[in-house]
């Protein structure tokens, strides 16, 4: 069971749909994560204060790129759209529990592509690859319960609401305490498309 959830950081993959393309994330794709972490619209949900400082972003960024490399619990794909070939967002893994076959799913996207399925298309490839090929049991998912586009999404991909951590993340920039929807998908529940 091991292997097979090592074998996320030994393959590397890369993968694609008609509009889109998903890479492992790599030094050059820091332009992305500045736009998205800097962005007003895609920070409102996310319990990280806006920040600008180039630095602190980059010092973050290089974290998730130095935890991959040693095969830990994270790992990062760039999402590009193929026409033209340009950088919109990020899907990652994260939390992987080795024991239990378990991790969680996470994604941001430039505002600009919302609402358009594209982290649809996205999510279903991560899901597919984790799924299939990984053989992980369960994938978990939480956003801010007024995040309607987060949580419309995860439904429409196979997630169940499985509860509502009531003021269970503090944010910052807003001096708030918010309720997170927390959500799963059992591979024993899902279609498998290879």
């Amino acid at each position: 069971m091991v292997d097979k959830i090592d074998q996320i950081f030994k393959d590397t993959k890369a993968f694609s749909s008609d509009r889109i393309s998903i890479e492992p994330v790599v030094a050059a794709d820091f332009d992305i994560f500045y736009d998205l972490y800097t962005n007003e619209e895609v920070t409102y949900f996310l319990s990280l204060i806006h920040q600008d400082s180039k630095e602190t972003l980059l010092n973050s960024f290089n974290k998730n790129l130095e935890i991959m490399k040693k095969g830990q619990y994270l790992f990062v794909w760039t999402i590009f759209l193929k026409e033209p070939k340009i950088k919109i967002g990020r899907i990652n893994i994260g939390n992987i529990d080795m024991r239990s076959k378990r991790c969680s799913l996470g994604f941001v996207l430039l505002p600009a592509y919302w609402g358009k399925g594209i982290m649809y298309d996205a999510s279903k490839l991560v899901i597919q690859y984790m799924f299939n090929d990984i053989e992980i049991n369960k994938i978990c998912a939480s956003c801010n319960s007024e995040n309607t586009k987060s949580s419309k999404l995860l439904e429409k991909l196979g997630f169940k609401l499985e509860g509502v951590f009531e003021k269970h993340t503090y944010y910052e920039k807003l001096d708030e305490f918010k309720d997170d929807l927390h959500y799963g998908l059992l591979n024993s529940n899902i279609r498998h498309d290879k």
